[in-house]
C-alpha cells in the first residue's frame, strides 16, 4: 500500500487519462478484437498461441482470486482512493491483475512468437505499462501485478511448444483433453466454493466478490467449451484461410468484429430472460460469440480471399 499512496502522489488530469488509456490494453474488449484480427487474418497457429495462452491465464487467475479472497486497496484501506473512473474496471477481488494477465497473455504471446527484436520490445513495453497503470490508477498492487505477470510467463513458455505442435493428433488431443479438464474443474470449484468468510469485510462486499467469481466460472466454461468445438471443427473438418487482399482483410476485422460485439450485447437480455436470470446464460452467450468468431464468421473467408484474386485477374487483363 505504501507504493500507491507514493504514486497517488503524482496523479494529474493528463496522468489520469493517459492511464486510463493505457489499462484498456489489457481490457478483454481490446484483447479480444487483437486476437480476433490476428487469428483471422495474420497468422493462425499464433492465434490459437494467443488465445490458449489468455484463457489458461484467466483459469489461474480466477483460481487465485477466489482461493485469496484478497479485497480491492481502498477496501482494505478506507483511507486509500483510487481513481474514480478506474473502479469501473475493477471487479471482484484484487488478487491478481486480471487486466495484467491478459496483457501478459496477449503481448507476451505475440513477443514469444515473433522473431522481430523490435515488435518484442514493443511487446514487452505495452505489458509492463498496464501492470504499472493498475498500480497507478489504484486498483492493484505489486503484489496483484506481480504474481499474474509470472504466471502469465509461465504460460507462454509452457504453452509455446505445446501449440506449436498442435497439429499432430497427439499433441492436438493432449492440449484438448488438458484445457477441457482445467475449464471443467475451476468451473466445479468456483460454483461449489460459495460465499468467503472475511470478519474484515462487510457483507455486500463479500456478496459483490462471490458473484463475480460466480459470473466468470459460467463466462470461462461458455468460452472454453466454445474454444475446444471451434478448434476441433477447424482441426478436423474446416481449416479455414487466412489470406486476402489488404482492403479485404480490413473488411473481414471491422465485419467481423461487428458480429462478434453484436452476438455478446444483443443476447444478454434474451437469455437471461430465456434462463430466468440464472448465470447458465451467460455461458451459453460466451460459447456463442466464440462460435461466431471461430465457426460461422469464418466460414465467409474464402469469399474475402477471392476478392483480391478478381482484383489481380482484373489487373492481368489490363
Amino acid at each position: 500500500m505504501e507504493l500507491l499512496y507514493w504514486l497517488s502522489g503524482f496523479r494529474t488530469e493528463a496522468g489520469n487519462a493517459f492511464f486510463m488509456a493505457v489499462t484498456y490494453l489489457g481490457d478483454e474488449v481490446a484483447a479480444l478484437a487483437l486476437m480476433l484480427a490476428v487469428f483471422w487474418c495474420i497468422d493462425k497457429k499464433m492465434g490459437y498461441y494467443m488465445i490458449y495462452g489468455t484463457v489458461f491465464g484467466l483459469l489461474c487467475n480466477q483460481l487465485l482470486k477466489s482461493l485469496f479472497a484478497i479485497p480491492r486497496p481502498w477496501i482494505r484501506d478506507p483511507g486509500f482512493q483510487a481513481v474514480a473512473e478506474a473502479k469501473a474496471t475493477a471487479g471482484g477481488y484484487s488478487f491478481p491483475s486480471g487486466h495484467t494477465a491478459t496483457a501478459t497473455a496477449v503481448y507476451g504471446s505475440m513477443a514469444r512468437y515473433s522473431r522481430e527484436k523490435v515488435f518484442r520490445g514493443i511487446c514487452l513495453g505495452l505489458i509492463a505499462l498496464v501492470g504499472f497503470s493498475r498500480m497507478y490508477l489504484g486498483v492493484h498492487t505489486p503484489a496483484d501485478v506481480g504474481v499474474s505477470l509470472l504466471v502469465g510467463t509461465i504460460l507462454i513458455f509452457v504453452l509455446y511448444p505445446v501449440v506449436m505442435r498442435s497439429g499432430e493428433a497427439g499433441v492436438f488431443w493432449r492440449l484438448q483433453a488438458v484445457f477441457l479438464v482445467c475449464v471443467l474443474g475451476l468451473f466445479v470449484f468456483l460454483t461449489a466454493k460459495g460465499i468467503p468468510e472475511d470478519p474484515s469485510l462487510t457483507e455486500e462486499e463479500l456478496i459483490h466478490g462471490a458473484v463475480s467469481a460466480m459470473k466468470a466460472a459460467w463466462q470461462i466454461l461458455g468460452m472454453g467449451l466454445g474454444i475446444l468445438v471451434s478448434h476441433y471443427y477447424d482441426h478436423f473438418h474446416r481449416s479455414f484461410p487466412t489470406k486476402a487482399v489488404w482492403w479485404a482483410q480490413i473488411l473481414k476485422v471491422v465485419l467481423g468484429l461487428l458480429l462478434v460485439v453484436a452476438v455478446k450485447e444483443g443476447l444478454k437480455l434474451p437469455l437471461s430472460a430465456l434462463f430466468g436470470g440464472h448465470p447458465a446464460a451467460t455461458a451459453v452467450r460466451y460459447f456463442l460469440v466464440v462460435a461466431a468468431a471461430g465457426l460461422l464468421w469464418p466460414l465467409t473467408f474464402g469469399f474475402f480471399g477471392r476478392l483480391g484474386k478478381k482484383e489481380e485477374g482484373q489487373r492481368a487483363e489490363i
